[in-house]
């Protein structure tokens, strides 16, 4: 996306760090066919590549912001049903993650939570900083239980908690990650995971829903897997690879409607299309040794999941 916009400003003899700029290159992609999801990544990845400059501020203009909100309306969906995130793939990402950059821990932290306990991405950041709580498990362990306040799903507005606890291969353990996070984020932030690009900020604010699509894809793309791979993945990938990896290693499909918090059959749409064609769509995913026993042991505990 920034790439493309750089281009496209050089080529128009137009100031990249301009607002106007951005809406017109918002507007030549619509005309162009981009779809919805690409208008909106287009914003949010010249945002995040600014950050720290004078021109940090220019897609949240009002001009850009008109521009993308009146585009997407005429551009289409371009919705796709997407695949589960690859194990391979997420580990390739996660062996790329540097432990000790508050970026690279919150992207990942927050990866491996939507997966393992298969958060949709709005979720995942509405989490308010007391929302997850680390407790002692007994027997030496750590546990953290995450309360969701409300979701789609939830029509009652009761709220739902879910526990997960630590699984022996560290470098793949949700637990280990959000304690890396949780010592490395800002104790002023109200959501458990915030920007981390204002950090002069007293309280860094929030992140929003397609911050976590654009991190997922831009992280898989410099891992060098093929664009059409790229394409295939979302941030609804997490979810969808959490409730077929726990259908595949043992849990009834009760129990996986249950844990995802789905009301109705839709669940049948993650744990059977997949099952039959998707989880072939890179083959050697299903062969990967170290994450089966990644997901053998989590799913021995039964994906606790309390309302």
């Amino acid at each position: 996306h920034v790439n493309g916009y750089l281009r496209f400003c050089e080529e128009n003899k137009l100031d990249a760090q301009t607002a106007p700029a951005l809406a017109m290159y918002v507007s030549a992609r619509a005309d162009g066919g981009a779809a919805k999801s690409t208008l909106g990544g287009i914003k949010a990845a010249v945002q995040d590549h600014f950050v720290g400059t004078p021109a940090q501020s220019i897609a949240k203009d009002e001009l850009v912001e008109t521009a993308v909100r009146v585009r997407s309306r005429q551009a289409k969906s371009g919705h796709k049903a997407k695949k589960p995130v690859p194990s391979e793939i997420l580990m390739t990402i996660i062996k790329r993650a540097d432990p000790n950059t508050p970026k690279d821990v919150r992207d990942i932290a927050m990866f491996l939570l939507m997966r393992r306990v298969m958060l949709r991405s709005a979720e995942a950041v509405s989490l308010r900083a007391g929302d997850v709580r680390f407790r002692h498990a007994g027997s030496g362990q750590e546990k953290v239980e995450i309360f969701i306040k409300s979701s789609k799903t939830d029509q009652a507005g009761m709220g739902t908690t879910k526990e997960l606890v630590g699984e022996r291969l560290q470098e793949f353990c949700a637990l280990t990650w959000l304690k890396r996070w949780r010592d490395m984020r800002s104790p002023l932030a109200q959501t458990f995971f915030h920007d981390v690009s204002r950090r002069s900020q007293p309280a860094p604010p929030g992140i929003k829903p397609d911050t976590v699509r654009w991190a997922l894809k831009s992280r898989i793309q410099e891992a060098g897997y093929d664009p059409k791979i790229v394409e295939q993945l979302g941030s609804h990938s997490l979810r969808k690879a959490g409730a077929t990896d726990a259908f595949r290693f043992g849990l009834t499909r009760d129990e996986v409607k249950k844990a995802g918090g789905w009301r109705s059959d839709a669940v049948d749409r993650y744990i059977q299309e997949e099952d039959d064609e998707a989880l072939a769509f890179l083959a050697a995913d299903a062969h990967s040794q170290a994450w089966e026993e990644v997901l053998k042991e989590t799913t021995g505990d039964r994906m606790d999941t309390q309302t």
